[in-house]
């Protein structure tokens, strides 16, 4: 009888178990999720912010292949300065904020993705413009060209009298000699500019093109700045928020990518107090990356999305956090944009 009893209760509780079985991943993930939302500690909040090179500039393209480069653009000319390629003096650089994300709320899942800003965003829409109107555009570029160059013609024939009127030993005649030899690079890089604007102005597909590149500005364990190339992952748009990627896919060891929840965070729009974390003051001129060091910062919101910190200290893709340590967002022009805003996996910024 005890054998029976003993066996039924070994029955019994081989059911129970294995009935219990399949919420144990259930239970699991749900604690692992609920564990996602632990507040950072001021040493995470440092750890997980990203300083970030970006670089720019503006593409002419016939049929796809670029063909001149130029550093500015409005929606009815292109910059004065195009040259037959790129180069640091068309090149728009700057020095931003990013922080490393996990795709989904609940697991690690980065792979070296930062959530950053486009200090182009908002040249997008001069350029839809101005690829609406290419034909006129490239017109009036070419008159401008041609306007420049009839100015040039006329320095260089004042500064040949000149030269032709004193010698070496006069005062200011190195000097005029050396501008003339400037001017004339000048007239002849505007000359070569033309003959390409004049052939894609009849050109049968011609466009312009914004090329942007992230480079991680990354300290390693030694303290060295270790330069790391990223893709951009969301598409180009008008929208300031971007997702980049190391191009290894890889997060350094040093990292703490933070999750972007889309329940329970903290409301942006009530006044409190905050703690921003950053790379104060990267977006100055002549900011030394060598010295930079991420750090946090206390503050006030002050409702309506806003916060009192300023953009030196929170500079745009800086992350905003409550006073002990949840994630409210990210600051963007002294604003602080929810994590709602980015989509359950990201799905608002990844294509």
């Amino acid at each position: 009888m005890r054998l029976m009893k003993k066996s039924i209760n070994r029955k019994r509780a081989l059911r129970i178990t294995l009935q219990s079985l399949p919420a144990l991943p259930v239970a699991i993930v749900l604690i692992i999720y609920v564990m996602s939302f632990l507040p950072r500690s001021i040493e995470k909040m440092e750890r997980g912010t990203a300083l970030i090179e970006h670089k720019s500039y503006y593409e002419l393209t016939v049929s796809g292949n670029p063909v001149a480069w130029f550093d500015s653009l409005t929606d009815s000319c292109l910059s004065d300065n195009i040259l037959l390629s790129a180069d640091s003096s068309i090149t728009k650089r700057s020095i931003i904020n990013g922080y490393w994300v996990n795709k989904y709320p609940f697991i690690p899942s980065c792979h070296g993705m930062i959530l950053t800003t486009d200090p182009d965003s908002m040249a997008y829409k001069t350029m839809a413009s101005a690829n609406r109107n290419i034909k006129n555009v490239i017109k009036k570029t070419a008159e401008r060209l041609e306007s420049a160059i009839k100015s040039l013609n006329k320095k260089d024939e004042e500064l040949k009298y000149y030269l032709s009127v004193h010698n070496v030993s006069d005062d200011g005649y190195n000097t005029m000699a050396y501008l003339d030899n400037r001017l004339k690079k000048q007239k002849e890089q505007a000359e070569k500019a033309l003959e390409v604007i004049k052939k894609a102005e009849t050109a049968k597909k011609t466009s312009i093109r914004l090329v942007s590149k992230y480079t991680l500005l990354h300290k390693d364990t030694a303290d060295n700045i270790v330069r790391i190339a990223c893709n951009t992952i969301t598409p180009a748009s008008e929208k300031p928020f971007r997702i980049i990627q190391t191009s290894d896919m890889k997060t350094p060891n040093n990292v703490s990518a933070t999750y972007l929840h889309q329940w329970f965070t903290p409301a942006t729009d009530k006044p409190r107090d905050i703690i921003v974390a950053s790379y104060p003051g990267c977006s100055l001129n002549r900011y030394d990356t060598s010295k930079a060091k991420a750090t946090t910062f206390s503050g006030k919101a002050t409702g309506n999305n806003r916060h009192d910190v300023p953009p030196m200290l929170a500079p745009d893709g800086a992350a905003v956090y409550t006073i002990d340590g949840r994630l409210m967002g990210i600051s963007h022009k002294g604003k602080i944009t929810s994590t709602n805003n980015f989509g359950i996996a990201l799905k608002h910024l990844l294509p």
